[in-house]
């Protein structure tokens, strides 16, 4: 069983570990801290708690935390140690956006970007997420045309009177819901694809991130959309605009013929699907 390391010369036997850890992994026996059978979730919060560094894991259980593109020092913020108006700031800035310039986002970047959503909670730990990275804009597009195929099925199913209610039985109001919400507005983006190539699904970016997992982990769309939104807003930072695309969500979860394209295994499920790329429009306002 994986187990953090106790270094017993530097241990003050100050309990802290004993009682921060989730999985109590730790007690005190014979005046020393010892180990439980139980067994570690590497959240790693002996580590954070201890005084005295006398907690430690191999190298071979943590991936150090690092970055390609920047370089930053490293520093932890207590509770109330960091400005509420730079924060709040920074959320009520962050817009969706669909309207991109044609200028590539570096493999640095992005490999930055997934390094900041790893480090977003995830249900005990877990991290049962898989991150799928298209990085330029020619094969973002390839994967909008294939969306589009499979709205051009979903529209062909819909328009049909006879199809929608005749699928109550088995999907319920679903395709009588689409057609009335979704279809005129879906036919509009395709006709407009047709003709002028103009991509109304990812608008023009240049690299995008699917988030997918099994369903191991008890929140795996939570810890999804936790690991997104860092990078939303670490991008936000950077100079980046991002969009979560739901369409593009809902098609590949519907079409295995989609998740083989992607090489998305079929037992899994797409939580996120996010944009990522420079903006091509410029915001003055919070809202």
């Amino acid at each position: 069983m994986q187990k953090p390391k106790i270094n017993s010369n530097t241990c003050i036997v100050c309990k802290k570990c004993v009682t921060v850890c989730p999985k109590r992994v730790f007690e005190v026996k014979n005046g020393l801290i010892d180990y439980t059978e139980n067994s570690c979730m590497l959240c790693t919060h002996c580590y954070a708690v201890c005084p005295k560094d006398a907690i430690s894991f191999d190298d071979t259980l943590l991936k150090q935390f690092a970055l390609k593109n920047f370089t930053f020092k490293e520093k932890y913020i207590s509770p109330g140690g960091y400005s509420v108006d730079e924060i709040i700031n920074l959320i009520r800035s962050r817009r969706s956006v669909r309207d991109y310039a044609p200028k590539q986002v570096s493999k640095e970047i992005i490999y930055d970007l997934l390094e900041c959503a790893v480090a977003a909670p995830s249900g005990s730990n877990t991290q049962e997420w898989q991150f799928l990275v298209i990085d330029n804009h020619e094969n973002v597009l390839l994967l909008a045309k294939e969306i589009k195929n499979f709205f051009k099925h979903i529209n062909k199913l819909a328009r049909n009177i006879f199809i929608r209610f005749l699928s109550f039985p088995i999907f319920g109001k679903k395709l009588i819901i689409y057609y009335k919400e979704q279809y005129h507005v879906v036919k509009e983006a395709i006709d407009q694809f047709d003709k002028t190539g103009i991509d109304r699904l990812f608008w023009g970016a240049p690299a995008l991130v699917i988030i997918h997992s099994s369903e191991k982990s008890s929140l795996s769309r939570e810890d999804a959309q936790y690991a997104s939104y860092n990078m939303a807003l670490v991008g936000h930072a950077l100079g980046l605009g991002t969009c979560y695309i739901g369409y593009a969500l809902e098609a590949i979860n519907n079409s295995n013929k989609l998740k083989k394209y992607l090489k998305i295994p079929v037992d899994h499920t797409v939580h996120t699907v996010i944009t990522i790329g420079y903006p091509n429009v410029v915001f003055n306002k919070a809202t």
